[in-house]
């Protein structure tokens, strides 16, 4: 052990046992039960179980050592990723994981690789017959598979693609056509190294006629060496990404020209070409995007255990970490300071919200799912809608709300060891992956213009469960908020009204605009003029959405367990407050809250944070994430958050490997010696001894 390393040994430091002293005493002064909590989170307490053995036997392997990710290159990435793909489809085998299991494993690895990106796709685009062509073999890992939609030139507009699949009937092939280097398809994960198989998202051309977006199952890589099966295939990898995030994914493109493929690699559930050419239509014009919702729901699931995973390291370390005096000359943890605590409490409830309104948004689309297999699609507009708000409204709350975490950590924050660099690195993506965040609101609110018409046209008609308030429209609209008190803001009732009230304004705003459009561009209609009105209108109805979805979950968790009640309902009601006191403007523009309302809304948002910071540490710990998954040295368990920092700033290759390295000469070749070659011509540049004496080595 270096003299460097042993310093914490030789000079025990108070700040590190105090480290200990506050994490514990943060947990003491809470009352929520974090194991109650923790099992509803994960669905019970097998589940939690269940990780823990995954993890035991993850953290046994060597390979799966995270101290080394920090210092990667691009290059040892990629080679990192196959090797990890490889050996987590090894420990599935050995241990006869279930794809559960499997993904319970590469949730706690915190990497993306591509060992499943496409059996979901398989199961819900493919017909029987097809199923039992690639689907064993995916999930076997015998073919590895890529989803390939976006293209070099285009992304979230489908019909706009540049990559076609014209049909040739003398044939019985598609021919695939990239159509110029901008159809290239781009982004692609696990293409760049690793996929044999993807999915195509292509224009379907039969004779002259364009059918749009389809998609294909096209061979990409021979399953005997490797290579390009055609040379009409052109692969490789687009290069590292910013932040330095998802590396392991090996992201790639393709390149097709004019590339044969069967008529039957057609994806053909719902949709398929004859072998005469007869086109059979799908039994509802969106149900081709199941594909992309399923990606897209699960972003939006994802969003709050990643905002859960940023707050949890924040709290934990402003729990420990001690700035300025109070008037007991003793330094207050930084989380005392309403400046920190108004900052992290509400991504707490927030990553509450967004795993509530996740999961319901999943069972949604769940009954969809069933529902088509008897070709019902009558959940279809409405889960389309939501996954489109959903993905918009979570990535970008989780997103900002990591960078909000780690700006409250101070200078550490911006450590690599903190764990926000790769964290957000590997998140941030999903911002614009899978539809752009302000492009795809559109698509929300279009829908919600439709409930709009229909409940004018028939307000006996049954609505959409995501957006039933648009049944009191003409109440909410005639009525303002009642607020009278600053408790009344905590009026599950009043909340409810305010959020929906604002969601119905903005609508009936929204085809208001769409009415003056029409009447001066003579019934056209751009859209591209109403993106913002209609960003708006989305925000809105999501946001409406996840606080009736996380009143739900803290009135369920207080009829199961009823010493989580009043802890749960003062998150619900942070999550209500923090959302209106950020957005006030659309909620006092047209009168509906006033400057005084306002001002008591700030007040029991000041009252809510208070009363909810004694359990600030023991929440976060109900997430339940383990060391290992969190990575961070401020986020640890223990507290010990110094001595960490100081372990890995030890343990670093290579730079400080040259710590206690004496250089026998300027010839020396350890890393000591080579900065001293290296710096010696400038720091002594007027020595002309040691010049002289390093002549031929400077």
């Amino acid at each position: 052990m270096s003299a460097l390393q042993s310093l914490p040994d030789r000079f025990p430091s108070l700040t590190a046992d105090r480290n200990a002293t506050d994490i514990a005493a943060a947990r003491a002064r809470g009352t929520c039960d974090v194991e109650q909590l923790a099992d509803y989170l994960y669905g019970g307490r097998e589940e939690r179980q269940l990780r823990d053995c995954i993890l035991a036997i993850l953290e046994k392997e060597p390979l799966f050592s995270k101290a080394p990710r920090y210092f990667r290159s691009v290059e040892e990435a990629l080679a990192a990723g196959l090797a990890w793909s490889r050996r987590i489809i090894e420990l599935r085998d050995q241990h006869r994981w279930s794809g559960k299991e499997l993904e319970l494993a590469l949730v706690l690895l915190d990497e993306f690789l591509p060992v499943s990106i496409i059996q979901p796709l398989l199961r819900l685009q493919c017909t029987p017959e097809q199923q039992q062509l690639w689907l064993e073999d995916a999930e076997n890992w015998r073919i590895v598979g890529c989803y390939a939609q976006t293209e070099l030139g285009h992304g979230s507009d489908l019909s706009r693609l540049e990559t076609t699949a014209t049909f040739i009937e003398g044939a019985d092939e598609f021919e695939i056509s990239s159509n110029g280097f901008t159809g290239a398809k781009w982004w692609i994960g696990g293409l760049g190294a690793i996929a044999t198989h993807a999915i195509v998202q292509a224009r379907l051309i039969i004779g002259q006629k364009d059918y749009g977006p389809h998609m294909f199952m096209v061979p990409i890589r021979s399953l005997e060496d490797h290579r390009p099966v055609s040379p009409s295939i052109t692969l490789g990898n687009i290069g590292p990404k910013a932040f330095g995030g998802t590396n392991f994914v090996n992201n790639g493109f393709v390149y097709f020209d004019r590339h044969r493929i069967p008529r039957a690699y057609m994806l053909a559930r719902f949709a398929r070409v004859e072998r005469d050419g007869t086109y059979v239509r799908p039994p509802h014009a969106k149900v081709g995007y199941a594909g992309m919702m399923l990606l897209r729901i699960s972003l939006a699931q994802e969003s709050g255990w990643a905002l859960a995973r940023a707050a949890t390291i924040a709290i934990r370390y402003s729990a420990v970490r001690r700035q300025f005096a109070d008037a007991a000359n003793e330094e207050v943890p930084v989380l005392h300071y309403p400046m920190v605590s108004s900052r992290l409490l509400p991504l707490v409830a927030q990553s509450h919200a967004i795993i509530a309104g996740g999961r319901q948004l999943d069972g949604l689309f769940a009954r969809l799912n069933a529902d088509l297999a008897g070709n019902d699609v009558r959940l279809l507009p409405e889960t389309h809608a939501l996954s489109c708000c959903l993905k918009s409204l979570c990535t970008k709350m989780a997103a900002d709300g990591m960078e909000t975490a780690r700006r409250s950590l101070g200078g550490h924050g911006y450590s690599a060891f903190s764990g926000f660099g790769i964290m957000y690195g590997h998140f941030v993506s999903t911002n614009t992956v899978e539809g752009d965040n302000y492009l795809i609101t559109q698509q929300t609110a279009r829908f919600l213009l439709k409930i709009l018409q229909q409940h004018r046209a028939d307000p006996s008609q049954a609505l959409p469960e995501s957006a039933d308030y648009f049944g009191q429209l003409d109440d909410l609209l005639a009525t303002k908020c009642s607020v009278a008190d600053k408790a009344d803001w905590l009026s599950a009732d009043i909340q409810q009204r305010v959020m929906a009230r604002r969601a119905v304004r903005l609508a009936v705003e929204l085809a208001q605009l769409l009415l003056q459009q029409q009447q001066q561009e003579h019934g056209r209609i751009h859209w591209s003029a109403l993106n913002v009105p209609c960003w708006r209108l989305s925000v809105a109805h999501g946001q409406c959405y996840l606080a009736r979805a996380i009143a739900t979950e803290a009135a369920v968790l207080a009829r199961k367990h009823s010493s989580l009640a009043p802890t749960m309902k003062r998150l619900s009601d942070l999550f209500f407050l923090s959302i209106v006191e950020a957005h006030l403007g659309d909620f006092m523009e047209d009168g509906s809250v006033s400057p005084r309302q306002a001002a008591l809304l700030r007040g029991q948002l000041d009252d809510t944070l208070a009363e909810l910071l004694p359990e600030a540490v023991r929440l976060v710990d109900a997430f339940d994430f383990p060391d290992y998954l969190l990575d961070s040295a401020l986020g640890r368990r223990d507290g010990q958050v110094y001595r960490a920092l100081w372990d890995r700033a030890m343990s670093a290759p290579p730079v400080n490997a040259m710590r206690d390295d004496t250089p026998r000469s300027l010839h020396d070749t350890t890393p000591f010696g080579y900065t001293v070659m290296l710096c010696c011509p400038l720091i002594y540049r007027d020595n002309s001894t040691i010049i002289a004496a390093n002549r031929n080595t400077l």
